[in-house]
């Protein structure tokens, strides 16, 4: 009768041994603020992400409005597979007179380190340009930097440079 037991007894320290070795604490990357691209962004934290909801083949925007002049890091989180994607960058008060700087493509998978004027609204425009019908996410990631703020190194002067 106690081997009985004791048979019974092993799967289930078994199953509380898997069970611990699963809900043990792990390394987890520290949370990062994630916006929706619907929503406008003022004055993000220093660490980001933006959330492109893909849903057709129109353009999706997200205004970002930095609180202070600073050179930022931007680049994909994700990659949607099969499907194209691009992203652009450009001040929301020259779109109708310029061409936004593209900095993510089929063929382009940069990552983006350029300054940024604070109390300047800039859009980032994502697309797809695959006419899959599925949805599809873009993330683009936001890390401000350390580098020195140079005014003639910001995104203006880079899109102005690419007309």
């Amino acid at each position: 009768m106690k081997k009985l037991r004791t048979r019974q007894f092993l799967p289930f320290v078994f199953v509380l041994i898997a069970l611990y070795s699963c809900m043990k604490n792990r390394d987890v990357e520290p949370e990062i603020p994630i916006y929706s691209s619907f929503n406008d962004i003022i004055n993000p934290p220093d660490t980001f992400r933006v959330v492109f909801a893909l849903r057709s083949l129109s353009n999706y925007y997200a205004l970002i409005n930095f609180e202070s002049n600073a050179v930022w890091e931007v680049h994909r989180v994700n990659n949607p597979g099969d499907y194209f994607t691009e992203a652009y960058v450009i001040r929301t008060q020259d779109t109708a007179t310029k061409n936004p700087y593209r900095f993510i493509s089929q063929l382009k998978q940069d990552t983006l380190v350029v300054g940024f004027n604070g109390g300047i609204d800039y859009s980032f425009i994502a697309r797809r340009t695959s006419s899959n019908t599925e949805n599809v996410n873009l993330i683009l990631n936001f890390v401000k930097t350390e580098n020195a703020f140079n005014p003639a190194n910001t995104i203006d002067q880079v899109i102005d440079g690419s007309q």
